[in-house]
């Protein structure tokens, strides 16, 4: 009986100090400047706590988005504003991101757009 109490109590402890590891490595991709793994074309992502500008085509398109985080691992993206930037979103269209893993200073993410449908991809922190 005191094995298995102790096995339990490890086991508890163990997912308690990951889901604080875990919530402290996300934390990390709240804000900074990222890239988009695996695009044909350069993106560059500055991500503030309240905004995220992506700027691409050499720097003649900027995507200009609201930034709202709903939990830690999950943020709303609303198109605010785009210059030179062809696309699906119209001002106030969402985009639903939810980070499914992280390994180091990249993140895989799943998307759901209100406009554009859905996928998945990776995001690279640089800064």
């Amino acid at each position: 009986m005191k094995s298995l109490c102790l096995s339990l109590l490890i086991s508890l402890c163990t997912f308690f100090v990951y889901g604080q590891n875990t919530k402290k490595d996300l934390e990390k991709f709240r804000t900074g400047k990222f890239t988009y793994l695996g695009q044909e074309e350069d993106v560059v992502i500055i991500r503030t706590k309240k905004q995220q500008t992506e700027t691409y085509n050499q720097g003649k398109s900027k995507l200009i988005l609201k930034i709202e985080w709903v939990n830690d691992s999950t943020y709303v993206l609303t198109h605010q504003k785009a210059i030179e930037a062809p696309g699906c979103l119209t001002k106030g269209d969402w985009i639903k991101t939810i980070i499914t893993s992280q390994d180091g200073n990249k993140y895989t993410c799943t998307y759901t757009s209100n406009k554009c449908g859905s996928g998945e991809g990776t995001i690279v922190k640089l800064e």
